[in-house]
């Protein structure tokens, strides 16, 4: 619900700042920027890059983008003051490589490249894609829990107008922004057990499940 998720991002201080990256040379390419609150207490998307070669203007490359996400990383780093974490597309990893060789030979100390883990973090889900929808649905569910800056207008329309298939699966044939949510997602899976565990709580509900990837103990 726009009225609800999509607010100015006021907050400074974050537990964390991660940036989620997906890269695509004929699909989209998407960074965004998710920030944790403390205490666990709520999550925000402050800011968000996309660009689409024969789309946006101007085509790209490796080098194009790695110059884009450097310079998306700075300005983050500008704003909020915090070293950041970017979980990268593991598909990519020719772009992940790269930005990981120009971090080096660029001497930048504000942003650690990671490949992203795309499995599953707890022991619910079979699939980390229903895993992810999951997580995202609670986020939706807990008022004022999850809030996205007007700002990223890519990630808002992907997020409406996101559906699933004939077969029941997230629909991924093109006709939906699957960039932005997958940027969006990267971003907060390692957070996901005390995600959960944060917004249950809130709800009043009690229950003990192991986190299956991390060791986190889901209350």
């Amino acid at each position: 619900d726009e009225r609800i998720h999509v607010k100015h991002v006021e907050e400074k201080q974050f537990m964390h700042l991660f940036i989620g990256v997906d890269y695509g040379e004929t699909d989209a390419t998407s960074f965004v920027l998710y920030g944790l609150l403390p205490n666990w207490t709520g999550v925000r998307f402050p800011k968000q890059y996309w660009h689409k070669n024969t789309v946006s203007q101007g085509d790209k490359g490796v080098i194009e983008y790695a110059d884009d996400f450097f310079r998306f990383a700075e300005e983050c780093y500008k704003t909020y003051g915090k070293v950041m974490r970017a979980y990268v597309d593991s598909a990519a990893k020719h772009f992940w490589s790269y930005l990981k060789r120009e971090r080096i030979r660029r001497a930048i100390g504000y942003v650690i490249i990671e490949e992203t883990n795309k499995q599953p973090r707890g022991e619910k889900y079979d699939s980390a894609i229903e895993e992810r929808i999951a997580i995202m649905n609670l986020m939706c569910a807990l008022p004022g829990y999850m809030q996205i800056d007007p700002s990223c207008k890519h990630l808002i329309k992907a997020l409406i107008e996101c559906e699933r298939d004939a077969n029941g699966n997230r629909r991924d044939d093109g006709t939906t922004d699957i960039d932005s949510l997958d940027s969006c997602e990267y971003g907060w899976l390692d957070d996901i057990p005390m995600i959960e565990s944060a917004i249950l709580r809130a709800k009043g509900y009690v229950r003990t499940e192991k986190g299956a990837n991390c060791g986190q103990q889901i209350y």
